[in-house]
């Protein structure tokens, strides 16, 4: 069967399916795998209508310039583990929150780990506004790879942002977190976190 979705993404014409929308077609299998088995073989069907819905839908808003209902969150190669779950609780333990704009993606260098070197990219912003802790213009955070085996240069890691994107990230150490954490900018979830750090 020709994965259409894979071809188009690749050729730029819709955008990446969101972790959330991904997330919402497991759990239509998982529940269409719960019911009897005279109906199973509606599943391949149903999920695959509403994934390209999705990705339809997210084509027109990106193409209206219209902004998306709610956080777009940057999606993981897959292997990463959640372990925690995003709220405002968990958001305010993480080490370091702001809004940044992407000002170059490279390979990590010699000083990380070979799991670091093959599977996440090193993202420079300039910050615009930080949450936690208060520092420099310009910061320097790992983020893990959708495509999980990143070749190099801006657009071989697979990620659905560029240059001049903006984005608010969160997370630990020199790595941001995932797993609806960080996400693309988006006035209300700029206005939650600057809430949230200020307690």
């Amino acid at each position: 069967m020709t994965d259409y979705l894979d071809t188009l993404t690749k050729a730029g014409e819709v955008p990446p399916p969101s972790a959330e929308t991904l997330a919402r077609a497991q759990a239509v299998v998982r529940e269409a795998a719960a019911r009897p088995a005279r109906r199973r073989y509606l599943v391949p069907a149903a999920v695959a209508g509403a994934a390209a819905t999705a990705v339809i839908v997210a084509g027109l808003l990106v193409g209206t310039g219209a902004e998306p209902a709610g956080p777009r969150y940057l999606a993981d190669s897959g292997s990463a583990s959640c372990a925690f779950s995003y709220s405002l609780e968990t958001l305010k333990q993480r080490r370091f929150a702001f809004d940044g704009t992407v000002q170059a993606i490279n390979r990590p260098g010699a000083g990380y780990s070979q799991v670091y070197r093959q599977h996440y990219a090193l993202v420079t912003f300039q910050v615009n506004e930080w949450f936690k802790p208060g520092g420099g213009g310009t910061t320097a955070v790992l983020l893990s790879a959708p495509t999980g085996s990143p070749v190099g240069g801006n657009y071989a890691y697979g990620f659905p942002f560029q240059v001049g994107t903006r984005l608010l990230i969160t997370g630990d150490q020199d790595a941001a977190f995932t797993c609806g954490f960080s996400r693309f900018y988006d006035k209300a979830s700029a206005r939650e976190w600057r809430k949230a750090f200020s307690k």
